[in-house]
């Protein structure tokens, strides 16, 4: 298949991402079926942007969201699995562990590669001529869904670091991959669009405050669905941000 071809799907969003973006819709509206307009607020994006759209793919990937349909409306809803994950059981218990692999392995690609190489996967090399010959992905989207693939191994536990392994899956810890997997899902950004290892102009912006700097880095020459999601996002946060204020701050939230 000719490299310049559009890969087959994989999601948009890594798996720590995917799971901060289900707790962040259960924190607004529960259990509860609700709009699109809706979910594309809780997740920090526009409604009628093609992130949302690819985010809103990626949630159903790996399981989190399911649609239905209320007086010819379309609704979304989180799974049993997103709550067993975000809410009904805790961290390190032997049923969110449980569910936060079957999570990893939802997405197609993610099943195949897991059904044909389990945990001991070839070296990137094999993995790459897999995908690319074998599974019509473009080379310069490859090397992004492979790193992103082996992160979601070893943050939902698939992967055991310490365990002997002929594969590639232990991660070089100045790896943006490595990164991925070190950061709370609470903490984690939204998948990035382009590879991963694209060198891209960048603006900076840093705020001193009494604890610490905030940094905001944005890439030069954004599109006019770009800066709408942009600061969607960045209103996203703020909100997160005031939920997180320290209750006993003399000032409050913001």
């Amino acid at each position: 298949m000719d490299s310049n071809s559009r890969s087959p799907n994989y999601p948009a969003l890594d798996l720590p991402s995917a799971i901060d973006k289900a707790r962040d819709i259960f924190r607004g509206d529960g259990r509860r079926p609700v709009g699109l307009e809706v979910v594309a607020k809780r997740m920090g994006n526009s409604a009628k942007s093609s992130t949302f759209r690819q985010n809103i793919a990626a949630m159903r990937a790996y399981g989190f969201l399911q649609g239905t349909a209320s007086g010819g409306h379309r609704l979304e809803q989180l799974t049993k699995l997103a709550l067993d994950i975000v809410t009904d059981y805790p961290e390190g218990s032997p049923e969110h562990t449980k569910s936060v692999k079957e999570a990893a392995r939802n997405p197609r690609i993610h099943a195949e590669l897991w059904e044909r190489y389990g945990e001991d996967l070839p070296s990137d090399d094999e993995v790459r001529r897999y995908l690319v010959h074998e599974k019509g992905f473009a080379d310069k989207a490859v090397g992004e869904f492979i790193e992103r693939y082996k992160a979601a191994l070893v943050f939902s536990g698939l992967y055991q670091s310490g365990k002997q392994n002929t594969g590639s899956v232990p991660v070089d810890p100045d790896t943006p991959a490595a990164q991925e997997t070190t950061i709370s899902s609470a903490s984690c950004a939204t998948a990035r669009p382009r590879s991963l290892t694209e060198k891209t102009r960048t603006n900076v912006s840093v705020n001193p405050l009494p604890e610490g700097n905030a940094v905001l880095e944005w890439p030069t020459g954004l599109s006019r669905e770009s800066s709408e999601d942009l600061q969607a996002w960045l209103e996203h946060n703020l909100r997160k941000i005031n939920r997180s204020t320290t209750a006993g701050s003399p000032d409050g939230p913001l």
